[in-house]
């Protein structure tokens, strides 16, 4: 199964964060790597890794302590925010035709109720049948993410990717859950099952490359 891991950073120096960890990943040719910045605290770094196995991830990890990465946290004062091993269950983009398009990046979810989880994965495998194609046409990817660790772990996460800040703004903007259509009732049923719900919009500063 392919996995994620996902890592929130702050830092008072982003910027230069940013510029440090593009140039890490580069020097170790990785395209598996995402980078985003959130719009609304600039203070906010979040990194996206795809994986093909644990194996795969743990190598990555020993490649990063060699190639000096505490001593970039050190330096530029990062604290971790949250990191987690995570995996899709359900995608409008399969076959990652929009791989590296996108600019932005917004996530919306948190802690889910305990025994639920399953559900949810139902209920979006349901509404991206109903609204995937339509959003996949228009260059956006979503994807319903669970976390496989983390504290706490029941959490689960919509991660969509848009190429344009319009779209972004539509989506946030947009109450999907009024209605009595099919999807509504489906996102209200969601809503429903969580135990908490944040969003965070970023801007991406480094695009996903081939995962092969």
């Amino acid at each position: 199964m392919p996995i994620g891991l996902w890592r929130l950073f702050q830092s008072r120096h982003a910027s230069e964060l940013i510029e440090a960890l593009n140039k890490h990943n580069d020097s170790l040719n990785r395209t598996n790597i995402q980078i985003v910045h959130n719009i609304a605290n600039p203070t906010i770094v979040g990194v996206h890794a795809a994986y093909s196995s644990l194996k795969d991830q743990e190598k990555a990890a020993q490649e990063n302590f060699s190639a000096g990465l505490p001593k970039i946290f050190r330096e530029l004062d990062v604290t971790i925010q949250d990191s987690a091993f995570i995996t899709s269950d359900v995608t409008n983009d399969p076959d990652n035709t929009t791989m590296g398009k996108h600019e932005y990046v917004v996530y919306t979810g948190g802690q889910v109720k305990i025994g639920t989880v399953a559900d949810q994965i139902a209920i979006a495998q349901k509404v991206t049948e109903l609204v995937g194609p339509e959003l996949l046409a228009n260059g956006i990817r979503a994807d319903h993410i669970r976390s496989l660790s983390g504290v706490p772990m029941n959490r689960i996460i919509w991660r969509m990717g848009f190429p344009t800040l319009d779209g972004v703004e539509d989506e946030i903007t947009s109450l999907q859950s009024d209605g009595d259509n099919e999807v509504a009732a489906g996102i209200r049923e969601w809503l429903s099952n969580m135990d908490t719900l944040v969003r965070g919009v970023f801007k991406v500063r480094r695009k996903f490359g081939s995962l092969g």
